[in-house]
């Protein structure tokens, strides 16, 4: 039996993120988001994989952010907090354009919420604590021994987005460090 070619090309083509062309053809798309998630991905015009942001939703396929979703999303949902967007609904629209020298639709997210959604209820997130004397506390001061060049306080910074530091524990971390 013969395959049916009276189909869009691009709908044999598998891919897990939404496209423009799909969004032309059902319509705009109002969505639930689920998690937003970092991952590598092959960026053909730079020829090498790249780490973006990815917005995963209850359902459908996921959309990669770019600059200019990334501000539409902050403004729908109100926050550039990332955890803060979880349980959002926004709307995805495309616009129709030439990108990168080919003409086609961009995916877009619309930067007013759905009318009648309210903003997500956010749990914070706890973190773990950084205990002295545990395996953690030994690979961060491995970890700040070892990157002595780099300011103190930018790698404090990356530490605490993992763990809960208590000034004190700061304190002798800091001494560890031995840098400046």
């Amino acid at each position: 039996m013969a395959e049916d070619l009276n189909v869009d090309w691009r709908e044999w083509t598998d891919s897990e993120y939404l496209a423009g062309w799909e969004v032309v053809k059902s319509g705009d798309q109002t969505l639930t988001i689920k998690n937003v998630t970092k991952k590598l991905v092959h960026n053909p015009r730079q020829n090498k994989k790249v780490e973006v942001v990815v917005l995963e939703f209850t359902q459908g396929k996921s959309i990669v952010l770019n600059k200019i979703n990334r501000k539409s999303l902050t403004l729908a949902l109100k926050s550039p907090i990332m955890a803060k967007w979880i349980g959002g609904v926004i709307t995805v629209t495309t616009e129709h354009g030439t990108w990168f020298g080919e003409e086609g639709d961009a995916i877009r997210i619309k930067s007013t919420a759905p009318t009648g959604t309210k903003p997500p209820l956010v749990t914070p997130i706890k973190l773990p604590v950084l205990a002295k004397g545990d395996e953690k506390w030994d690979g961060a001061v491995k970890w700040l021994v070892d990157n002595k060049a780099t300011p103190f306080d930018e790698l404090c910074a990356k530490l605490e987005k993992q763990y809960e530091v208590t000034p004190a524990l700061k304190r002798q971390l800091e001494e560890k460090h031995g840098g400046k």
